[in-house]
């Protein structure tokens, strides 16, 4: 006999994936015609031994991939992007606005998270810090060896759903594990087909707080998708307002005379890397 449920993906394999439904985990083979990704509120048909996907319900909102012109859904019913930072390895800034540019196409609030205080931290990784400390973007510093900052930034994940992205090494997972109380390199998959299988994404719950973490080892970065001017306008604000006031409208902040944009950065009101980080980005503008 057949029971419709309604359950949540938590994680995706190859080509299944597990549904936590009524407490219970349920392993789904993944619809042929229809994208699914960990997140995904679904509807499954439970047959004595077995289930099936039946419905994906509208989702609130997805990130995905580009492969060129090519694009495929990562995570769905997020509500947050976590960007990890760290002194060693340290990220370029055109990394961090990339990723808040993506966000901002996702509809999806971004947020930094500075790891590993504990080391010796680099003057630069302290400029990048009060930078977009002053962008009046939500920042966190933390440790997870010395637990510091964990507990604020598990108040911040209340009621919110987020995914971590950042460079190999900057302790993502460490970081994920401190929040989750799951150590991942120790994490058993639950998959019940008694075979081998590689998970590329999962879904835990923040520890003693109502919020999730999709982990998906690999989004450490993803290509640039197209971009809109309205994302651009958003995340680049300060570069926004100071164009309001170059001497023509069609400005393209470069070698433009009276552009009010190059005077800022001349002028150290603009920053260089933020200006150098909208150039590039921009061309990736979709009319």
């Amino acid at each position: 006999m057949e029971k419709v449920q309604i359950g949540k993906v938590i994680e995706f394999y190859t080509n299944s994936c597990l549904v936590l439904s009524e407490e219970k985990t349920y392993n789904c083979m993944t619809p042929k015609n229809h994208e699914v990704a960990v997140g995904d509120n679904v509807e499954i048909l439970v047959q004595s031994s077995s289930a099936i996907i039946s419905k994906i319900h509208d989702r609130s909102s997805a990130l995905y991939r580009f492969r060129g012109q090519k694009k495929r859904l990562l995570a769905a019913n997020l509500t947050n992007i976590g960007i990890i930072l760290a002194s060693v390895p340290q990220a370029p800034r055109l990394f961090i606005d990339k990723w808040l540019t993506i966000a901002d196409g996702a509809k999806l609030e971004p947020f930094l998270v500075f790891n590993k205080s504990d080391l010796e931290l680099l003057q630069e990784f302290e400029d990048t810090k009060d930078l977009y400390a002053n962008l009046n973007l939500p920042c966190f510093i933390t440790s997870f060896k010395e637990n510091f900052g964990i507990p604020e930034l598990k108040n911040y994940l209340e009621n919110r759903t987020c995914i971590f992205v950042g460079q190999s090494g900057v302790g993502k997972s460490s970081l994920t594990g401190a929040l989750t109380g799951i150590n991942l390199k120790t994490k058993v998959l639950s998959n019940e087909q008694g075979q081998h299988t590689t998970s590329t994404s999962r879904l835990f719950k923040v520890e003693n707080v109502d919020g999730s973490i999709i982990d998906s080892p690999g989004v450490r970065d993803i290509e640039q998708g197209p971009v809109s001017k309205s994302s651009i306008k958003n995340v680049f604000h300060e570069i926004t307002e100071a164009s309001k006031k170059c001497q023509f409208r069609n400005c393209g902040h470069k070698k433009d005379k009276g552009c009010f944009v190059k005077e800022g950065v001349e002028e150290g009101v603009i920053d260089q890397s933020r200006y150098d980080s909208f150039l590039q980005l921009a061309k990736n503008i979709d009319e």
